[in-house]
């Protein structure tokens, strides 16, 4: 009987051990429902109430995630005392669904309890996040890489933007100094009667539309261009469009006559190894390009894709047929870590056969 009675005595001493210690939460989830990304950050407060017999103290509280920060209430809880949970959920970058955790350590003088709260949602992707002033866009960068130099279509539709008055006025929008190859309007989507382009009505959506003029254009390959914007004759400053745009060379119209008396862009070498290079250090080599074809070799553009530390220059005159030309490439390593390297760089010239090939420099940084 003795025994009996000490193992019920250890029982009822271990249930007493682990009993909860009086902290108990209104709630223990939370759905925020639909959130706007762009609506900056979105916050619930979680209460609680000590209805044990001491004061009860958070000493932790641990979130799932980074994009969610919790507080709390710092000082202990007397007995019958309230605290609470503040939990923030920053939705910026965040589009669809969503459902975190956040973990509780609260403690008494004698035990210690974990709860686990959870918060859950649907951010909404803001189908307009960047913010012109009056005028809100769903990009800002303008891109199309399918120009061709010499096709017949002088005024190519780029790309556009779907475009937003976002005040409760009616605003009018003006570019400023374009290039002579670019143009750009934006057209009111259901405009009222004599509306004018270029004017959006308030909460009216619109379409940006940019034109490329290839007749126009001097440019080769990979470029880009910036438009400052006005609305109502005042400059958006901080922001500007983007146009980006990518013109190649059109072969497609070449008869094979043609293509025999093309020119014929003939590298050498296409790698080279510079070996080790002390960290600060210049360095030039010199690739040379051969016109083995039987008309003028153009090169067109190059990039070493890192002009930061790698510049190539060249001459912009034509290549006879049989005559060499110099591609010089200066390496900077003063900002370079003290590793290997193997660095592409793009030439491109109008040889039909093969417009676009790559010469390859191989390099070690060292001290």
């Amino acid at each position: 009987m003795k025994k009996i009675f000490l193992i019920s005595a250890l029982l009822l001493a271990s249930v007493a051990l682990f009993a909860n210690i009086g902290i108990e939460f209104a709630e223990m989830e939370y759905n925020f429902g639909k959130i706007d990304e762009q609506g900056g950050n979105a916050t619930h407060v979680f209460t609680f109430k000590n209805n044990g017999n001491e004061p009860i103290s958070i000493s932790a509280v641990r979130a799932s995630c980074g994009c969610t920060t919790p507080d709390w209430t710092k000082k202990p809880i007397v007995a019958g005392g309230e605290g609470e949970i503040s939990v923030t959920y920053n939705p910026l970058g965040r589009p669809g669904m969503f459902s975190k955790t956040i973990t509780i350590t609260a403690k008494n003088s004698k035990k210690e309890e974990t709860i686990v709260l959870k918060i859950s949602g649907e951010v909404i992707k803001d189908k307009f996040p960047i913010k012109m002033g009056a005028l809100n866009l769903d990009k800002l960068t303008i891109s199309f890489k399918g120009i061709k130099k010499g096709q017949k279509d002088t005024r190519i539709l780029v790309d556009s933007a779907i475009v937003y008055n976002n005040s409760q006025q009616t605003i009018s929008v003006k570019f400023g100094i374009l290039p002579k190859y670019l143009s750009a309007e934006i057209v009111p989507t259901k405009p009222n009667y004599q509306q004018r382009s270029n004017t959006l009505h308030p909460s009216q959506i619109g379409v940006l539309k940019i034109y490329y003029n290839v007749a126009k254009a001097t440019n080769w390959g990979p470029y880009t261009d910036y438009i400052d914007v006005f609305i109502n004759g005042n400059k958006v400053n901080g922001k500007q469009l983007m146009v980006f745009a990518e013109l190649t060379e059109d072969f497609r119209a070449m008869t094979m006559e043609e293509r025999m008396a093309a020119p014929i862009a003939e590298a050498s070498p296409i790698k080279v190894n510079l070996g080790k290079i002390a960290k600060g250090e210049k360095t030039t080599y010199v690739f040379k390009l051969k016109n083995a074809g039987n008309s003028p070799l153009y090169i067109r553009y190059i990039d070493t894709f890192s002009p930061e530390y790698l510049t190539a220059t060249y001459s912009s005159q034509p290549i006879l047929s049989g005559k060499t030309t110099d591609i010089k490439v200066e390496l900077n390593t003063s900002n370079l870590p003290e590793i290997s390297f193997q660095k592409r760089i793009e030439l491109v010239t109008n040889d039909p056969s093969i417009p676009k090939q790559y010469l390859t420099l191989l390099f070690e940084v060292v001290k």
